[in-house]
């Protein structure tokens, strides 16, 4: 279980990455707000990039790594942040993936 709930965090987040890469290549037209205080309201492709990966990498290492039966709160966590964000990108583009 833990591991199919890994796989749905990292999905989430590879979609959140998607949506703020369409942030960072349109200045214009949307701002970050959700976490501009880590990555700016005029995110670079770079530091998206950075963020997404970094976070991706530790909450794969961690859940994989970490024998404990609590180790499943982690993915549950990303989880519950991650779909409102999607879901809030998703009203504002208008498609899942941009």
């Amino acid at each position: 279980m833990t591991l199919a709930l890994l796989i749905l965090a990292e999905a989430l987040l590879a979609l959140d990455w998607r949506q703020t890469l369409t942030i960072a290549w349109n200045p214009l037209k949307y701002r970050e707000v959700k976490i501009e205080k880590i990555i700016g309201t005029d995110p670079s492709t770079r530091s998206v990039c950075a963020y997404f990966a970094f976070w991706m990498i530790v909450i794969g290492a961690l859940t994989l790594e970490i024998h404990s039966p609590y180790i499943a709160v982690l993915p549950i966590v990303v989880i519950l942040l991650e779909v409102p964000t999607v879901l809030s990108n998703r009203k504002l583009f208008g498609a899942w993936w941009l």
